[in-house]
């Protein structure tokens, strides 16, 4: 009879980073807000830490009357080129000694990948909502009343207007703990009879108040002495993640690499593992390489709270 208590060596060989990786990219997207929702320039090409990407800013067009047997009015917009550098490779390596369990148990391999994710997620967000520096504006939320934060909300609200954001932009708020319980706390955010439906209270989220959707996040920035917390109201287009794949060449030299890209969110990543003769187990690294940068800070609004 066959001996099954053992992890054989070809179970142990069934590691496939592409598999891994898929994982990875998948547990990301439940950890992303900011990521998600500004703009993005993916693409597969490989590139290098300290590369500069260049990305267009389109310029304005205007609306010009046709007049009968005259030709249309041409516009040569001022469109623009923004330099991104690629400034940014993070990784998180993790050994594992028992190899075995490491590549056969879907539950430990799970559990790892996760973690790896959550770190690697949380500094692609905090590194996009560190933009609040080149906000257009600064707007001051004031949670005193419910009279007070819905004043604050409309303000935000007329901050896009007063910038002429299209009106059909999306747009978002990123804001803290705090500063979602407040909002929570107001009947007209919550209230089924007064907001329309009773999701607020079922889920704990909100969904749009005057047309701004907010996302709940633990990693808005909070400085200085007394603390002040810098949420973020912004568009898609006022700030650009720029993302490149990172190579793949440790495939000849006894190591398997591979590179995943999410249709999704467009994160690429790339997952590397190898078996350290010295520490007898596997080690593995997953790793993005990014550019962060504010394109129109003219749609981008610090929105403090003391």
């Amino acid at each position: 009879m066959a001996d099954y208590a053992s992890i054989n060596a070809t179970q142990v060989d069934s590691f496939i980073p592409e598999i891994w990786a898929n994982e990875a990219i998948t547990a990301l997207r439940s950890y992303l807000n900011l990521a998600k929702t500004v703009r993005r320039d993916m693409d597969s090409t490989i590139a290098s830490k300290g590369d500069t990407i260049k990305i267009p800013k389109t310029g304005s067009l205007s609306v010009n009357p046709k007049v009968t047997n005259f030709n249309v009015t041409r516009q040569a917009p001022a469109d623009a080129e923004v330099s991104v550098v690629l400034d940014t490779h993070n990784e998180v390596t993790f050994m594992v000694e028992d190899v075995a369990r490491a590549t056969a148990s879907q539950d430990v391999r799970g559990l790892y990948i996760k973690d790896a994710m959550i770190a690697l997620a949380e500094s692609i967000e905090s590194d996009i909502a560190a933009e609040y520096v080149n906000a257009h504006g600064d707007i001051a939320f004031d949670g005193t009343s419910d009279a007070t934060i819905e004043a604050s909300m409309l303000l935000i609200r007329k901050a896009f207007v007063d910038a002429k954001v299209p009106q059909m932009e999306p747009k978002y708020i990123y804001g803290s703990p705090t500063m979602t319980n407040k909002l929570l706390g107001v009947d007209k955010f919550t209230k089924a009879n007064e907001y329309g439906n009773a999701s607020a209270i079922q889920d704990g989220r909100l969904g749009d108040m005057f047309g701004l959707p907010l996302f709940e996040s633990q990693l808005v920035p909070s400085v200085g002495s007394p603390a002040v917390e810098h949420n973020l109201a912004y568009t898609k287009d006022a700030i650009a993640l720029v993302m490149r794949a990172l190579p793949t060449d440790g495939n000849g030299e006894g190591v398997s690499q591979t590179v995943v890209t999410d249709p999704e969110s467009g994160i690429s990543m790339r997952i590397t593992s190898s078996y350290d003769a010295n520490a007898l187990g596997r080690q593995v690294t997953l790793d993005v390489l990014y550019g962060i940068k504010t394109i129109r800070p003219e749609f981008l609004f610090d929105v403090t709270r003391s």
